[in-house]
């Protein structure tokens, strides 16, 4: 690709081509009111940047739950509550002629409980005290990444990005265990991939694909 081809349009998939191939990555700015509300800090600052010229902004990371919080004063979208202010974020972006993205971000085992922040590891074995989450609670967080999503599209704005430092890579620790769902074809791809760096020398892996396309990794499982 050419230095010129940045300036071209780029065409997705799905909605809106980008005007050209300049995108701000989300950052963190620690701005946004008490309780993840978005702040007259955050409000001036998209206005800014949505008149940079990129083609797409994305918000810093925003926590689908209270207790998934990372970091001082962060961006919220797991309340309707929170809809007004992301909604006046989507807006000024979209005036300022770029596409729009929320990153969906939760901390995991790296929330911070003086925030009101709720730890949340994939393996009794990361943090001392604190057991794994149960099946029911990784459904509970991946429902919350959902009606986050949902809550995007309502305010506005084009897509979502996953955020994946913390929560998706907890389930590549040394120990680890949960519950994931996905089709049996997504399955067997994702093991393929996965077989040739997991040990069962010291450890026994279960998992199950039944018909609805549910994987159960129920044991714990060393890393090689």
């Amino acid at each position: 690709m050419s230095v010129s081809d940045l300036f071209e349009p780029l065409t997705l998939l799905h909605g809106p081509a980008m005007r050209n191939r300049f995108m701000l990555a989300p950052l963190t700015n620690q701005q946004s009111d008490p309780d993840g509300f978005a702040s007259e800090y955050d409000q001036d600052w998209i206005a800014q940047v949505a008149r940079g010229g990129y083609a797409l902004i994305q918000t810093c990371a925003t926590t689908v739950e209270a207790g998934g919080i990372g970091f001082a004063r962060q961006l919220g979208i797991h309340s309707d509550a929170h809809l007004a202010g992301l909604s006046r974020m989507a807006t000024s972006i979209r005036a300022g002629g770029g596409l729009s993205a929320v990153q969906l971000h939760h901390a995991g085992h790296r929330a911070r409980p003086e925030l009101g922040g709720v730890p949340a590891p994939a393996s009794s074995l990361t943090l001392p005290g604190i057991e794994a989450l149960t099946t029911q609670e990784v459904e509970r967080i991946r429902d919350s990444f959902i009606a986050a999503a949902k809550r995007a599209e309502l305010a506005g704005f084009d897509g979502v990005a996953i955020h994946g430092a913390f929560w998706h890579n907890a389930f590549g620790e040394k120990r680890s265990h949960g519950c994931i769902n996905v089709s049996p074809e997504d399955a067997k791809w994702i093991f393929r991939w996965t077989t040739p760096y997991i040990s069962l020398a010291q450890s026994e892996m279960r998992v199950s694909l039944p018909d609805h396309g549910t994987i159960v990794v129920s044991t714990e499982t060393k890393i090689g």
